[in-house]
């Protein structure tokens, strides 16, 4: 990955322009110190889609990267032939616009159009792929 910062954002933070010896060495130390950061973080900080597989805390998917710009596309993992995986309509789901996805929003009636078989395995649905 990218590192977090150039040699030039390095010099003007240093407010003077870098050694030889320094501009040698630069980009290394920037690429470690952005390395730790990312794993201190457990952020990216590379704008991108993903798409990830969690488990809900109650109703609620909190999404492991930020700042997150949009949600897409929520679908409940079924997991076998008789629960299949469905991707949850709109309304189904509401995102907060930071980082949290509600499962289970007061509209429910889009349950209604669920296959039959599916339905009456909902409580074993407990990991949602989200983009």
């Amino acid at each position: 990955m990218d590192p977090l910062a150039t040699p030039e954002d390095l010099a003007a933070r240093l407010g003077r322009d870098l050694t030889a010896e320094e501009a040698a060495r630069a980009e290394a130390l920037l690429r470690d110190a952005s390395a730790l950061i990312r794993g201190w973080t457990r952020q990216d900080f590379t704008a991108g889609e993903s798409t990830v597989v969690l488990r809900p805390v109650g109703t609620v998917v909190r999404l492991p990267q930020r700042p997150v710009q949009a949600v897409t596309a929520v679908v409940a993992l079924g997991g076998s032939d008789a629960i299949p995986d469905v991707a949850l309509p709109t309304g189904g789901w509401t995102w907060d616009g930071a980082d949290k996805v509600d499962i289970w929003p007061p509209d429910t009636s889009w349950l209604l159009s669920l296959p039959e078989t599916w339905a009456d395995g909902w409580g074993s649905v407990d990991t949602y792929r989200v983009t």
